[in-house]
């Protein structure tokens, strides 16, 4: 049997990949249903990410941004998650103008005037116009994936730990224990709290958005624009505005002055949300997963207990080439807020590995933390033998 532990959208994304694949699936979700946590926002942006250079993440979500387009232009006729279709990036720095000026694959480079006719509200300046950018809810869109038939839901249900029995995988969890062929990880950062993976990067990053009530100036915007910010057409009678990135609080509590800091950032682009008494005070809190070089962690899960415990020549001498990994044990996570744009790319390779299709991507394989956590757990132990 599949099991994937994480309901949101890394592992809706992995469960419906394996069920169009032709295997069967269960996915373990801890709360009440899929799509919450930092996956349960009511709109999520989909658009491609912008580099003057040929690197790695470039590549990564440039293909990324491809096949989720193609998932979901297969999947938007038989569900209402889709909300609007194009969206536009405002430069914030000459960086992104030489780059929006340069690229054409993706998008094109519109005036203020032409911008403004595809936003529907007025803009100064003009900016990147991506016609299969989009609009989307992602809870809707979670739950319009795990409605595979191949796919069976467990919600309310915690994974505590798990173990490798007899040539299976024991899943301990907070009801009766599970035997799985194959583990798919997809818990954003509580994917450290297993002992395969705990010594992955566990940074989290509060992410604060704004419900802002519509006004008669503010629904004539029908596509979403993007800067230092963004803000989404309405439904539903609201707006979508955001987000913070809040490194240094980890309370969950809303705080309506994060979110008029928001309205004033996107008023000074986006004229109609600037108005005093635009109503914002509700909105969402949720922790995204983000990694040391922005980029997920995805693949084979590496048996890291023994270079761990090697002290300085382990440290010396590793080589991820001499590495094991555990069988059949896979992880997605560290998808930041750039989920849409990764989640589904990173399903269809997991599949591949599976299916032996595909070689370990290095740009993504969790291995490439090995030597950070090998330094970090060596300096933990010479503190506390100090």
């Amino acid at each position: 049997m599949n099991v994937v532990v994480g309901g949101g959208l890394a592992g809706c994304s992995i469960a419906y990949a394996l069920a169009e694949a032709g295997a069967d699936v269960l996915l373990i979700e801890q709360r009440g249903g899929v799509g919450q946590a930092a996956s349960g926002n009511p709109q999520g942006i989909l658009m491609p990410y912008l580099s003057d250079r040929d690197s790695g993440a470039s590549s990564v979500y440039g293909k990324g941004f491809e096949i989720s387009c193609q998932i979901l232009d297969e999947l938007a006729d038989q569900h209402g998650f889709a909300l609007s279709r194009g969206v536009a990036q405002l430069p914030t720095n000459r960086r992104l103008t030489r780059v929006a000026v340069e690229c054409t694959e993706m998008g094109l480079w519109l005036g203020a005037q032409d911008l403004s006719e595809h936003t529907g509200i007025a803009l100064s300046e003009g900016g990147f116009w991506f016609p299969n950018g989009r609009c989307v809810q992602v809870a809707s869109l979670c739950d319009a994936l795990a409605n595979h038939h191949r796919i069976r839901r467990e919600c309310d249900l915690r994974v505590n730990k798990i173990e490798r029995l007899d040539g299976s995988w024991r899943l301990e969890t907070t009801d009766t224990p599970i035997t799985a062929m194959n583990v798919f990880v997809a818990a954003s950062y509580e994917c450290a709290q297993l002992d395969q993976l705990n010594w992955l990067p566990q940074s989290r990053v509060r992410g604060q958005i704004a419900y802002v009530r519509a006004t008669p100036k503010t629904k004539a915007l029908k596509a979403a624009i993007c800067a230092d910010g963004y803000v989404t057409p309405a439904h539903c009678g609201f707006h979508v505005a955001g987000a913070t990135f809040d490194r240094d609080i980890e309370d969950e509590e809303l705080r309506p002055e994060r979110n008029r800091e928001l309205l004033r950032q996107i008023g000074t682009w986006a004229a109609p949300f600037g108005a005093p008494s635009i109503d914002c005070d509700q909105g969402r809190v949720a922790f995204r997963h983000t990694t040391p070089d922005r980029l997920p962690i995805v693949g084979m899960v590496p048996r890291m207990e023994t270079w761990l415990a090697g002290g300085e020549r382990a440290v010396a001498r590793f080589n991820r080439d001499q590495v094991d990994y555990w069988p059949n044990l896979y992880v997605s996570a560290g998808h930041g807020s750039r989920g849409l744009t990764t989640c589904f790319a990173a399903a269809r390779h997991l599949v591949g590995l599976v299916q032996g299709l595909l070689q370990v991507d290095r740009t993504l394989e969790p291995l490439r933390f090995a030597r950070q956590a090998m330094i970090r757990s060596l300096k933990q132990h010479e503190a506390t033998t100090s």
